[in-house]
């Protein structure tokens, strides 16, 4: 399949670039979800919605502050870039006045040692999948900041209709996990 390079298509592409940005969330804040969507999605998921999380505040960052950065790789190597995710919400909270309590190099450390828990033998490798527990605060924190600049986030809050398929598939990912960490291995 060839790509189209058309002046045509090359204008459309910018027009389709520009709508996606006038339309865009608003990325003056970050990407919020409920508490609760966070730790259930995290757990069901085996902690891909950490990154996916960290992916999407990544991506508002670049187009608030018109950047080069590349929000894939930085969600990609997650355990890196949390330091520097976790600084830019505590800088940010003191620019808007949000008063938050956010310690972004702990943070970074707890987030490295709780995924490099899986190297522990079984079962206690799942202990890994505890790792969005250090992001609870960087969660918290950008959802102060999103409240002290009046940011309306409640579209992320509610789950969504694939939410729950992730969900469902997960939960039985875990019951399976239980169920065989339970039966002898004799049978």
């Amino acid at each position: 399949m060839e790509f189209d390079s058309t002046p045509e298509r090359k204008s459309q592409f910018i027009e389709d670039e520009r709508l996606y940005e006038s339309t865009a969330e608003n990325v003056e804040g970050y990407f919020v979800i409920s508490t609760t969507k966070f730790i259930l999605m995290s757990l069901c998921t085996f902690g891909f919605y950490e990154v996916y999380w960290m992916y999407k505040n990544w991506k508002y960052i670049k187009i608030r502050e018109q950047s080069d950065i590349m929000p894939f790789w930085r969600a990609f190597f997650s355990g890196i870039w949390t330091f520097s995710l976790g600084r830019k919400i505590k800088d940010h909270s003191a620019k808007v006045s949000a008063e938050i309590d956010l310690h972004p190099d702990s943070i970074g450390v707890l987030y490295l040692l709780t995924g490099a828990l899986w190297r522990l033998p079984d079962p206690f490798g799942l202990l890994s999948c505890l790792s969005f527990i250090p992001l609870l605060s960087l969660q918290a924190g950008a959802s102060k900041v999103n409240q002290v600049l009046e940011i309306r986030t409640n579209k992320y809050y509610n789950f969504s209709t694939t939410n729950y398929l992730i969900l469902a598939f997960g939960t039985l990912l875990w019951l399976l996990i239980v169920v065989g960490a339970f039966i002898p291995a004799e049978l």
